[in-house]
């Protein structure tokens, strides 16, 4: 239940309101950002929410059931607050996100809230973003336990897993690029597609600490190619270190029931620790009704 001070009462019970919203996000490095959608910053308990990023927000959906509501943010990139470099590097992805609404004539009477949630998806498009916001409800529509799958559920190198990845990690540099997508080291001996679905790591150069998830790699080319383009350029002689990635398989699709041509097996002998349900029938099995 919302707890509205007197003074903030009796501004809402006028005919006209002077009210702004205020945002702030934690990130998930644990920097905070504070803004507003004023036409001057705004001071508040202590904090002062800029608004130099253009931003605006949705009216708010929300109800007094389970139903999980949602609010759309929409700002210009601002070199300041929210770049569109931090946005690209996930620095935002399952930020925590505080909204309220506060009377910017009269501050210290305090913010009513209205939505604490998570930043959902983000769209950007011509120096523009649209972050969805999505409050605490909506984690009682996600699905809890574990699903009955040929493919092992297990993230790669955690406890469940038990692979050490330190033992398959690699480090190099980047003897030339094509673009923030794509690089060549020619160093790398590695067998096609061996770090696809693996993580890149960048230990110098502008993208230093950032992560990026890799497609694919081509063993004749010295190629490695990202899923998405690095917020910022990538350079020769750039440093990074890798890790291979996993098809959670324990057989690959052709397979007989005696053969294990999974990466859990072949690449990583992890055979033990597989927490998928190989023998389950597939779809065109119950379907066949064999």
């Amino acid at each position: 239940m919302k707890t509205i001070g007197a003074n903030n009462a009796a501004h809402l019970a006028n005919t006209t309101h002077k009210i702004a919203h205020i945002v702030r996000i934690v990130r998930t490095d644990s920097t905070e950002k504070t803004i507003t959608d004023h036409d001057a910053d705004v001071v508040v308990s202590g904090k002062t929410y800029k608004s130099g990023g253009g931003y605006s927000a949705s009216a708010l959906s929300d109800s007094e059931n389970f139903s999980p509501g949602n609010l759309e943010i929409l700002g210009i990139f601002d070199s300041a607050e929210i770049t569109e470099s931090d946005i690209r590097a996930g620095l935002y992805n399952g930020a925590d996100v505080y909204v309220s609404i506060v009377n910017w004539s009269s501050p210290s009477d305090g913010a009513i809230e209205q939505l604490y949630g998570k930043v959902g998806e983000i769209t950007i498009k011509n120096g523009v973003y649209i972050a969805q916001l999505y409050d605490i409800k909506d984690l009682l529509s996600q699905s809890i336990g574990r699903i009955q799958s040929g493919v092992c559920d297990a993230i790669l190198g955690d406890s469940r897993c038990g692979v050490n990845l330190a033992t398959y990690t690699v480090s190099g540099s980047v003897t030339s690029f094509d673009s923030r997508s794509t690089f060549y080291d020619t160093a790398r001996t590695e067998i096609d597609d061996y770090f696809a679905g693996g993580i890149v790591t960048w230990t110098s150069g502008l993208n230093n600490g950032l992560q990026m998830e890799i497609e694919s790699n081509i063993q004749s080319t010295f190629q490695i190619h990202l899923s998405q383009p690095m917020p910022y350029d990538i350079a020769a002689s750039d440093s990074y270190s890798m890790t291979p990635g996993c098809n959670h398989l324990l057989r690959m699709p052709g397979d007989a029931l005696t053969e294990k041509t999974g990466d859990c097996k072949t690449k990583y002998d992890n055979v033990i620790n597989f927490r998928g349900f190989p023998d389950i029938p597939g779809n065109d099995i119950i379907i066949s009704g064999e």
